[in-house]
């Protein structure tokens, strides 16, 4: 019986090792999806076997996350840019298992890598638009919750400056729609970015799908992504774009768009041609591919290895001629990694001093990124003390605290027991006793 058993392991080692590890790639558009599937055959007419890629289908990054994330998963990896992979991270502790690399080598210096990119506002050469004037404008945003596309600017504007006002804590969406007239927010109806459900329509007002409409608003939205963006700026459907900087020259290259016509709203106000170096918002840590903290560390080495191979085959010195980081045969750009992209960075591959920390998703982004996060974030309140007037008040404070803590909700509260009511007035901002609420 014992040695039916080991045949039988044996038979099933084999029957995996024979079709390959399983490597399930999320997509989550139309053209994402044929680029995917182009690339599995691409993998079979080399004859490569020690892995099986799949291409997994959902309707935006998002739904991608929860399918690697949750508890059953029905996908392995996908490509994030960093903002959204701080979402990631916190709903799904996910982990990075590579980041994409701009540069033309995994070391430091002339040459080398690159592994962050700027950000930049865009709008129309001559216009009227200044940082202090934006009120009512029409905006197109690559995405809500994206690097580019809303942490570096809203976390400059919101916080930094005081531009757009805070309507309501909790709710950065809200208090953008309210500020600008029109615009296109991928994403701001996730429950993610509308916690309280009060996100109006005009989030969505320029948002476009052309096919069934599965698509409206969400990341997966006709002006998502900084193509997205661009293509509602050059369709004169904004006044202003928040979106990747080293994006615009490509794009004109590949639609033949006049960047005389457009130039970059700077940070300190100051206006620069398209082609300046130097009007970047803020550099913001490269994009990365993702998988489940569940994930053990042996699956985590092959799907590096896989990555690696087909760098290795279909990257810019690749010994194929089909190129993984080229998008320009679909509709769209950046189709599951950026078309930027040259090699992808591991640590362990980086042998300078100043090598990157990818061992977690917050390691990558670093503390001026999550700085910025946290602006974005800004709630005028601060922080309030809540006064209870028991130990089983206090109880449920502490719990308050935690709960909304753990949600990243603001303000932060401070729990504080008085001996009467009257202590209470005397020592906090709000004195009502919790149990009454």
């Amino acid at each position: 019986m014992k040695s039916i058993v080991v045949l039988l392991l044996a038979a099933l080692i084999f029957d995996y090792s024979e079709a390959g590890i399983p490597v399930r790639w999320c997509v989550y558009t139309a053209d994402e999806q044929a680029k995917c599937a182009e690339l599995v055959a691409q993998v079979a007419a080399l004859g490569y076997t020690r892995h099986t890629l799949t291409c997994v289908r959902q309707t935006d990054a998002l739904e991608c996350m929860n399918a690697i994330g949750k508890v059953n998963p029905t996908a392995d990896l996908m490509r994030l840019d960093s903002g959204l992979a701080y979402y990631a991270a916190q709903l799904y502790t996910m982990r990075p298992v590579l980041a994409e690399n701009y540069g033309l080598s995994n070391r430091g210096g002339t040459g080398g890598r690159q592994v962050d990119y700027p950000t930049a506002v865009l709008v129309r050469a001559g216009s009227a638009v200044r940082i202090d004037n934006m009120h009512r404008m029409k905006l197109c945003s690559s995405g809500v919750g994206t690097a580019e596309g809303w942490t570096v600017p809203l976390a400059r504007l919101i916080q930094q400056l005081k531009t757009i006002p805070v309507q309501q804590c909790n709710s950065v969406v809200l208090s953008v729609a309210n500020y600008f007239s029109q615009m296109c927010l991928p994403g701001a109806m996730n429950s993610l970015f509308n916690n309280f459900g009060s996100n109006p329509d005009k989030a969505c007002s320029i948002c476009r799908d052309t096919g069934d409409g599965s698509k409206f608003c969400k990341l997966s939205d006709n002006y998502a992504g900084n193509d997205g963006a661009l293509r509602c700026m050059t369709q004169k459907l904004a006044d202003i774009a928040f979106l990747r900087l080293d994006e615009l020259v490509q794009y004109a290259n590949d639609t033949g768009t006049d960047l005389a016509a457009y130039e970059l709203l700077c940070s300190d106000g100051s206006r620069q041609p398209v082609s300046a170096s130097g009007c970047s918002w803020a550099n913001v840590p490269s994009a990365m591919v993702v998988a489940s903290i569940r994930t053990n560390a042996e699956t985590i080495q092959e799907y590096r290895i896989f990555l690696k191979w087909l760098v290795a085959n279909f990257g810019p010195s690749g010994t194929s001629a089909w190129r993984l980081f080229d998008s320009s045969k679909y509709a769209t750009r950046n189709l599951m990694f950026s078309d930027q992209t040259q090699l992808f960075y591991d640590s362990a591959d980086d042998s300078s001093p100043d090598k990157k920390d990818i061992r977690s998703i917050y390691n990558w982004l670093g503390p001026a990124y999550l700085e910025l996060h946290d602006q974005t974030n800004y709630c005028p309140l601060g922080a309030i003390r809540w006064c209870v007037l028991s130990a089983y008040e206090l109880a449920k404070c502490e719990r308050m605290k935690l709960a909304f803590s753990a949600k990243n909700l603001k303000p932060s509260i401070n729990c504080v027991q008085g001996r009467a009511l009257s202590n209470a007035w005397s020592t906090s901002r709000w004195a009502w006793p919790i149990s009454s609420l």
